[in-house]
């Protein structure tokens, strides 16, 4: 039906829109619309005035302002048998094009994406002020907010992390704090996509220890902190597991016994353990020792029976080693593996989910992000450590952030 150097992929309901018809039936790009094209295409090649259309034909239906879920057009109802509906204008005015000279269909196409483009932004302009207007609305105390939220309501300087790398070295101090110095090599690692090193995800995680008043490496929580958690390093794990090392044969409690020394962790109510699997994945796992529960997530949703297995282990010689009153019974133990964590869309934000995972776990606080908040987070949490170093006066050069 068509010339062979016919745009099909302008016979759509965009196109007929801007005749003031809408498709009602599916296949509308079959030969239920050849004579409807056919008259837009010599209409689009001659200077005459537009030649009337012909009526459909008999296997097609027009309703005006009638669209499917696919985004062409729903078909009729099976039980319905309609006779054919002659082109009927859309409820809004026709445009030009109908009672004009046709214009040509280039110039349909132009229109046709001026004016989504246009609707696109007006959209997305909406969006945001509504999300603003709800942020604004939510009276929290900033002192319980989540990651999310902390982000959401910041200035965050969205080139803060460029202007880090290109002003100072890789071996430039940004901040020297909890054991930890963040060179900008180190804090780099939040721009994009790329994968997050320990030192980072430490010194985040220890900058939340402090803010809830979590306890760490040889601090018991506060008193005030409900619920008491203590948090291990990122290197815990796989000392515990004998990663890493290659005179060790698995399990190994003797490399991390020293660690907790001062630490009553069965005074605690929760154990925050973030652990990186062979070098390739960071998870986290958690020890409840309210309701005797050894937890993971994972943000891929994988399983780690082996997690479960060493921390049982590690809890009934650390009950041993620490002379606990009782008898430790494994068997009241209960190992749980969440299917239901919010999960990364990528292979490279691991490190991100796995510390909001410990810091949502460590407050109760149920999940509310997903990917979509990842990209905001990074730079919040570079921020963050930048204006950490500025206001100590370590950062090597300050002034860089805007916000």
């Amino acid at each position: 039906f068509f010339p062979s150097s016919f745009p099909s992929s302008f016979l759509n309901d965009k196109l007929l829109r801007a005749f003031g018809c809408v498709p009602r039936a599916e296949g509308s790009c079959g030969a239920r619309l050849a004579a409807i094209a056919a008259a837009i295409w010599a209409a689009s090649k001659s200077s005459a005035a537009t030649p009337p259309l012909p009526p459909p034909p008999a296997c097609c239906c027009f309703r005006p302002g009638v669209r499917g879920a696919d985004g062409i057009g729903a078909a009729p109802a099976p039980e319905e048998e309609e006779a054919p509906l002659a082109l009927a204008p859309a409820a809004a005015p026709a445009p030009a094009l109908c009672a004009a000279p046709a214009a040509p269909l280039a110039a349909v196409r132009r229109s046709v994406g001026r004016e989504e483009a246009a609707a696109e932004r007006a959209a997305a302009a909406s969006a945001c002020v509504a999300a603003a207007a709800e942020e604004e609305d939510e009276e929290v105390d900033e002192a319980k907010m989540t990651i999310r939220q902390l982000s959401r309501r910041a200035k965050v300087d969205p080139d803060l992390l460029d202007k880090i790398v290109a002003r100072m070295r890789n071996s430039d101090i940004v901040v020297d704090k909890y054991k930890l110095d963040i060179t900008v090599e180190k804090i780099s690692c939040l721009r994009g996509t790329e994968w997050l090193n320990s030192e980072l995800l430490g010194f985040f995680l220890e900058w939340w220890v402090e803010r809830i008043g979590a306890g760490s490496e040889t601090r018991m929580p506060k008193d005030w902190a409900k619920p008491k958690c203590y948090f291990t390093n990122t290197y815990f794990f796989m000392k515990l597991s004998g990663e890493g090392d290659k005179t060790a044969t698995g399990y190994n409690y003797d490399a991390v016994k020293r660690w907790t020394r001062k630490v009553k962790v069965f005074e605690c109510d929760k154990m925050i353990i973030p652990i990186n699997a062979n070098n390739t994945h960071w998870f986290m796992a958690l020890i409840d020792m309210i309701n005797k529960t050894i937890e993971t997530f994972d943000s891929m949703n994988g399983r780690h029976d082996k997690v479960h297995t060493n921390l049982l282990r590690y809890l009934e010689d650390e009950h041993k080693e620490r002379k606990i009153e009782g008898v430790f019974n494994p068997a009241e133990w209960e190992m749980k593996t969440h299917q239901d964590s919010p999960r990364q869309l990528n292979c490279s934000d691991c490190g991100v989910f796995s510390s909001l995972f410990c810091c949502y776990l460590a407050t109760e606080t149920d999940f509310d992000f997903s990917q979509d908040d990842i990209p905001l987070i990074r730079k919040w949490i570079a921020q963050m450590i930048y204006k950490i170093g500025e206001a100590d006066g370590q950062v090597a050069v300050p002034g860089l952030c805007n916000a």
